[in-house]
């Protein structure tokens, strides 16, 4: 329970309580051709995406990792830099030197990009099924968007709430498929 208090606690605090629906005043404004286009002169256009991730973790020899994402893409008129929110779910699987530990992981992430690169950070909280560790994660990291593939790189480091003594560091690499909803 602790984990979902400190998760919604943290996406409460992250996301802005006000909306980007553009007023009416707005749409009677606009040219004809940027109310087709879903393009402002001011703004941009929103896109969702959904995708599934797998990806390896650099903490031990065989730390898998698969989850998935959905994302919230922000493409101002023009579209040569763009915002992405991404919730993920994750569960990553570790072998360390006899020992097997499953983890579960709810994410939050914001990149900002330009072009194709793009970086950003973002939060975790996770659960370790095996010995009961709950804890948060913050991350660091880079991304390349090629429009379906995304591979990102980021370091996170695990802070154990119930156990400091058990906090970790980890380099994770991941490629993600993306599938955009209309």
């Amino acid at each position: 329970m602790r984990l979902f208090f400190l998760l919604f606690t943290g996406i409460i605090a992250i996301f802005p309580l006000y909306s980007y629906d553009s007023n009416v005043n707005d749409i009677i404004e606009k040219h004809e051709s940027d109310i087709i286009n879903n393009y402002s002169r001011e703004g941009g256009h929103w896109n969702t995406l959904f995708s599934g991730n797998v990806g390896h973790s650099f903490l031990g020899n065989n730390n898998y990792i698969v989850g998935f994402d959905i994302a919230k893409m922000y493409v101002p008129y023009g579209g040569m830099r763009y915002n992405i929110h991404t919730f993920g779910l994750d569960y990553q699987h570790l072998n360390n030197e006899n020992d097997s530990q499953s983890i579960v992981r709810i994410n939050y992430a914001y990149f900002r990009y330009i072009f194709y690169y793009g970086a950003g950070i973002g939060v975790s909280g996770f659960y370790n099924i095996s010995n009961k560790d709950i804890g948060i994660a913050p991350k660091i990291g880079g991304s390349m968007f090629l429009g379906i593939t995304m591979i990102n790189y980021y370091y996170r480091y695990n802070i154990v709430l119930n156990n400091v003594n058990n906090s970790y560091h980890e380099t994770v690499f991941s490629i993600s498929i993306n599938i955009q909803i209309k």
